[in-house]
């Protein structure tokens, strides 16, 4: 499953970030990988931030595979470990949880 991978987040507001995503994918095909167009890529990535700017947990989850490793400095304050590491799909969905819990107002804004 393709995991978008979180370049950068900016803060605007308390309750905003900026997401920018990595379109450009190197999936190589001898580890079982799919290639994904620029297209593709970009629908799942306006899917992942409807999902969240929603705060619909369920929908959200559908973008993670079970065997998820997260390393997030966000992690590291709201659950208060030094390594910010979340692995496993349980554990993020936790993770997640408690964020859309402490953030209630949290919106994201896709950017090219």
């Amino acid at each position: 499953m393709f995991q978008p991978d979180e370049q950068m987040a900016l803060p605007v507001r308390e309750d905003t970030a900026i997401v920018r995503f990595r379109c450009g994918l190197l999936i190589e095909p001898s580890r079982g990988g799919t290639a994904v167009t620029r297209d593709e890529a970009w629908s799942l990535a306006n899917h992942w931030v409807e999902a969240w700017n929603a705060h619909d947990l369920d929908l959200i989850m559908t973008h993670y595979d079970d065997a998820i490793e997260l390393i997030s400095p966000v992690a590291a304050r709201l659950l208060g470990t030094p390594d910010g590491k979340v692995a496993g799909k349980p554990n993020l969905r936790a993770y997640f949880q408690r964020g859309l819990e402490a953030y209630a107002e949290l919106q994201f804004r896709l950017e090219d």
